[in-house]
């Protein structure tokens, strides 16, 4: 990234966040999160 930001190559680190950004999206759950949360919640409050 850093050689990236020297070399001024801006459409190259944009391309790089856009995947990076898809990766994450298709890794996180956020229904599976939420319960998890939830039942966390549960826990202290008992």
């Amino acid at each position: 990234m850093l050689t990236l930001v020297q070399e001024n190559k801006s459409d190259e680190i944009i391309r790089y966040a856009v995947a990076v950004k898809e990766r994450l999206a298709k890794n996180v759950d956020l229904d599976d999160s939420y319960k998890k949360l939830i039942r966390m919640i549960d826990a202290i409050e008992k």
